[in-house]
């Protein structure tokens, strides 16, 4: 089972039982702050990126994209600065022959940002 399983189990299909569950996963999974830090660990744990494997790229450019979003709508997207540890993490995961590509994407995150 998952984490999220793992927090109801052992309770019952009363009503009390569900609400417990659910304040339960609010507490563990839920909050925006919470989301973002979810998707900062998808984020880390991803391996180095390879320019020939798009699966991966792509995984990476929907989690990069999650946090942007998540970001946003919390009006914190300062935190995705040159100098944040985000922006440098992210960074790390992309060898240098795909730091263009890099750029352009950034770009584009930007742009979508102010829209």
């Amino acid at each position: 089972m998952g984490k999220a399983a793992d927090t109801s189990e052992g309770l019952d299909y009363s009503e009390t039982a569900y609400a417990t569950a659910k304040m339960r996963l609010q507490r563990k999974f839920g909050g925006p702050r919470r989301q973002v830090q979810n998707q900062i660990e998808k984020l880390r744990s991803m391996k180095l990126l390879h320019a020939d494997n798009v699966e991966d790229l792509d995984k990476f450019s929907d989690a990069l994209e999650n946090i942007v979003v998540l970001l946003q709508t919390q009006g914190k997207l300062n935190e995705l600065e040159p100098n944040s540890s985000l922006y440098t993490m992210s960074l790390e995961k992309i060898p240098e022959e795909m730091q263009s590509l890099w750029k352009f994407l950034k770009m584009r995150l930007i742009i979508m940002s102010k829209q």
